[in-house]
């Protein structure tokens, strides 16, 4: 049997769910750590308005794929697993059909004969179809993000993460270094996107085979009537934390939005790693609802989400409590002002620490989500609109916080009430309350540890010892309470991994 004959499960290893999961919550991260690096370079060689314009694209390229995708590829994680070859090639083609359709329509919106734009968006670019082109194809290739994934085959999901990461990266220092004009910046956007595009057509080919593009309607309708829900809820999700972020682009000036955007940039920290989990469970999930295994199911649930935020915990604490230093050592002094906008969004992202979206996607909760996320996205866009008014930066992220935190208490809930189990049976809270009380504490000893006259005006030295006494006292304190056997599992699962890649 040829590898294109081959069902996606054939491609499945005899690894942990929480070894796939730290694989690509691994990868995630790296990915997140250089686009958190990459504006190192960027600030000290663009000034603040085209550093604004840099934000800004990424700002509708995200939104366009919040609209985009509409959970299509993310479906493909609930039924490829289910299915044989033939008909998960037809899911595959009817994938990328719709987000070619939906990748138009993005471009259409963003196209320079709309006027609803935020005016600093409107002229991002002195090409008027740079934008238009760069969402279309950037949508399209979107799914090179998913498609590896729902084959179960973990380690090339995570190559391509890197991979791309990296590249993405290394273009973007190198056009700026040479050229220090942000219109060569989005002309490299643009190729790397062709690129990106490019690598989805090789692997489809090499693990699907490169047969006649066919697709069948109605499955397509029944893979959209799966998705939507899910999709849509997804969408006023992702806007909802976008809201503030479109207020200021709207009510300030471009150079006020890079700031602001400075702020948000530890933000999708916590989706990133619930994300990663959930992708790396999904499979496993769907399978144990289809046979109907619920105890299982649940238990899977409390060992991933004890995983993630055994990472997650100190993560946070470590940015709110050297918020200041980073910014300064990251985006220089000038962007200062953004310190205490992050201390907010960092505290409304301990709410994204339990991760329930993947059981309520199992249990086809889509429709409650809709709901939800659809009263918190007009929530988000009126109290961000008030208080960036009366407030300024502080008050428009004051609207997001508010929204994402009643929006995991009521999905927490949620979750409980469908799973047909207690809410102290739903996770282990006595293990999560441990691993935030250690986080905390050892985030208050790292700061001890900064605050030290020795280390006055040496931003790295404060980063890094405090960073280094806080992770000593994490690890200590997780052992004396008696979770060393989470650590061990951590451990094992990473060096696993590593001797499997």
């Amino acid at each position: 049997m040829s590898i294109a004959s081959q069902p996606p499960g054939s491609a499945r290893v005899n690894t942990s769910t929480r070894s796939q999961a730290m694989s690509l919550g691994k990868a995630n991260l790296l990915d997140f750590m250089i686009q958190i690096v990459l504006p190192i370079v960027l600030v000290r060689l663009l000034d603040p308005t085209e550093f604004g314009q840099y934000r800004m694209l990424w700002l509708a390229a995200n939104a366009a794929i919040a609209l985009g995708q509409l959970h299509m590829p993310h479906s493909l994680l609930y039924l490829l697993p289910r299915e044989g070859a033939e008909r998960a090639r037809i899911y595959i083609n009817n994938t990328l059909l719709f987000l070619a359709s939906t990748g138009l329509i993005g471009a259409v919106l963003v196209g320079p004969w709309n006027h609803w734009l935020p005016g600093q968006m409107e002229h991002l670019s002195s090409n008027a179809f740079f934008l238009p082109l760069f969402i279309f194809v950037w949508v399209l290739a979107s799914l090179v993000e998913f498609l590896p994934n729902a084959d179960q085959r973990i380690a090339w999901q995570a190559r391509v993460i890197v991979g791309l990461s990296l590249l993405r990266a290394s273009t973007i220092v190198l056009v700026v270094f040479v050229t220090r004009d942000i219109e060569w910046v989005f002309a490299a956007l643009l190729l790397f996107a062709f690129v990106k595009l490019g690598l989805l057509y090789y692997y489809i080919g090499k693990y699907h085979g490169r047969n006649v593009f066919k697709v069948n309607l109605n499955l397509l309708r029944g893979q959209i009537i799966y998705a939507a829900p899910f999709g849509i809820s997804g969408s006023l999700y992702i806007l909802r934390g976008q809201a503030d972020q479109w207020v200021v682009a709207s009510l300030f000036s471009t150079s006020v939005f890079a700031t602001f955007s400075v702020a948000y940039v530890f933000s999708p920290l916590a989706n990133i790693i619930r994300q990663s989990v959930s992708n790396a469970v999904m499979p496993r999930l769907s399978e144990l609802h289809a046979s109907g295994d619920r105890e299982e199911l649940l238990n899977l649930n409390r060992k991933a989400n004890a995983g993630s935020n055994f990472l997650l915990f100190p993560m946070l604490v470590f940015f709110f409590v050297f918020s200041t230093q980073l910014i300064e050592l990251i985006y220089t002094g000038s962007y200062l002002m953004a310190a205490d906008v992050m201390r907010i969004y960092l505290l409304g992202m301990l709410a994204q620490a339990v991760e329930v979206n993947s059981i309520l996607r199992v249990f086809s909760q889509g429709r409650f989500t809709v709901r939800v996320n659809f009263g918190l996205l007009l929530m988000s866009i009126v109290v961000s609109y008030l208080g960036a008014r009366v407030f300024g930066l502080l008050g428009a992220a004051l609207g997001s916080v508010l929204a994402l935190s009643l929006g995991e208490l009521m999905n927490l809930r949620h979750a409980v009430s469908v799973t047909n189990t207690s809410f102290s049976r739903f996770l282990d809270w006595k293990q999560l309350g441990i691993l935030l009380g250690a986080a905390i504490v050892a985030g208050g000893v790292g700061k001890g540890v900064a605050l030290l006259p020795m280390f006055s005006g040496h931003l790295i030295g404060q980063l890094f010892l405090g960073g280094l006494s806080m992770i000593t006292v994490y690890i200590l304190m997780l052992i004396l309470l008696g979770k060393g056997d989470l650590i061990k599992s951590v451990l094992e699962d990473v060096l696993r991994r590593r001797r499997r890649v």
